[in-house]
């Protein structure tokens, strides 16, 4: 691994109307390119950067920060800030699975079976968005997910015994959900609802997910509904934070179209370190 080498940054530039920490952010961004820096390679320190440059060490944070959210670089806690892993983005329209989304973009995501079982005691939440009353059992799938055999997410479902039961076990194993609801007429997709937050990861998914502990989530609650509106399936999708960038856009329909009503059509952007 390359040492940084500070006498090796550019000046910055002499631009008036551009924040100090946006020049900074292009002058660092310039020396990675210069320097032929690859993934894994060191950038100057916080305090390396503050000296060189005569700058505030909130000047310097800001444009770490700045090129961190641009995926350039990654911070490391207790060892620095190095080069980061190039990204895998593709768009991914909401009600389609993300395997087959991701496929058009040369992106595989393969699933593997972590658990299949009667889930005896589910907590209130899944209940209530299945419409079911308490004490109801429901049946659990639970998946890691991999992008190009890296881990990307967690996926657990929860389904209604008698929706569960139209379906053999080995569907469950790799199948994308959306595809096996959709293959049977009592449970195809015809709505869904999704609530987004972010979470630190429980320690026993950092394990399946091969980060560190206190690494950072995007939690996507999900819940799907058949023709006659009824929940077939509930669960979330767990991605890692620092792999995974979501992005919902709104679209007008064709305004030639008639007797149409004006729909959102969510995308996603998933963005993953190859």
């Amino acid at each position: 691994m390359a040492k940084a080498q500070v006498n090796k940054l550019p000046a910055l530039g002499n631009d008036d109307f551009k924040p100090l920490y946006a020049q900074l952010t292009d002058a660092i961004s310039q020396y990675i390119k210069n320097e032929s820096l690859v993934p894994g390679d060191p950038i100057p320190s916080e305090n390396d950067l503050i000296k060189h440059y005569g700058v505030s060490r909130m000047t310097v944070r800001l444009a770490i920060q700045r090129l961190a959210t641009q995926g350039a670089i990654r911070k490391i806690q207790g060892k620095g800030t190095f080069v980061a892993e190039s990204l895998l983005t593709g768009f991914v329209q909401a009600g389609q699975s993300l395997e087959d989304n991701l496929a058009r973009e040369g992106i595989t995501v393969e699933n593997d079976l972590l658990e299949a079982a009667l889930f005896k005691e589910p907590i209130a939440l899944w209940l209530n968005e299945l419409q079911m009353p308490k004490g109801s059992p429901l049946f659990k799938i639970k998946r890691l997910k991999r992008a190009d055999q890296r881990p990307l997410g967690i996926e657990v479902r929860y389904f209604p015994i008698p929706i569960a039961s139209l379906f053999r076990i080995e569907e469950f194993t790799a199948t994308p959900m959306i595809e096996i609801l959709n293959s049977n007429k009592e449970t195809e997709v015809h709505r869904a609802v999704f609530r987004l937050h972010g979470e630190s990861l429980l320690e026993h998914y950092t394990e399946i997910l091969e980060v560190a502990d206190g690494a950072q989530g995007l939690v996507q609650m999900e819940t799907y509904y058949n023709k006659s509106d009824e929940p077939v399936m509930t669960g979330k999708i767990v991605l890692l934070s620092d792999r995974v960038e979501l992005r919902y856009e709104s679209k007008k329909p064709d305004s030639f179209s008639e007797n149409l009503e004006m729909v959102e059509q969510p995308y996603v952007v998933v963005s993953q370190q190859k």
